[in-house]
């Protein structure tokens, strides 16, 4: 497929697959399933789901498959896929609650005291609008 016949969500899967095999890294490998479920469609992740089953063996099949439960979470947020503001709405849409509420304090008690009214202030005035 040609980047001209992708829509902006395969384009953007790719881009960030490419990124992740060559990264090959644990966060990012974590983080790919909230990307594939926010640009993909249901069939088209069951048509990939399919076609990675397929290319591997039995016994690597039914390993992933006792990994799922360790991986039913969101993970981390992603850096960098669009803006910074839209980037943490996004993933705080797909993050689970106590995902949520442990990054909002570990990034609460990360901001210096000085900037902690400040943050409050601006997050009720974002809750408002």
């Amino acid at each position: 497929m040609t980047t001209s016949l992708a829509n902006d969500q395969h384009a953007c899967v790719a881009n960030i697959l490419q990124h992740v095999l060559v990264l090959d890294e644990d966060w990012a490998w974590v983080s790919l399933p909230v990307i594939l479920a926010s640009q993909l469609s249901v069939v088209e992740r069951r048509r990939l789901l399919a076609a990675t089953f397929c290319s591997v063996t039995e016994l690597d099949a039914h390993d992933v498959i006792g990994d799922l439960p360790a991986l039913n979470c969101c993970s981390y947020p992603v850096p960098g896929i669009s803006h910074i503001d839209a980037d943490a709405r996004w993933w705080a849409s797909t993050a689970t609650l106590p995902e949520v509420r442990a990054w909002l304090a570990a990034c609460y008690a990360r901001l210096p005291a000085c900037e902690r009214k400040e943050f409050l202030a601006s997050a009720f005035r974002r809750l408002k609008a």
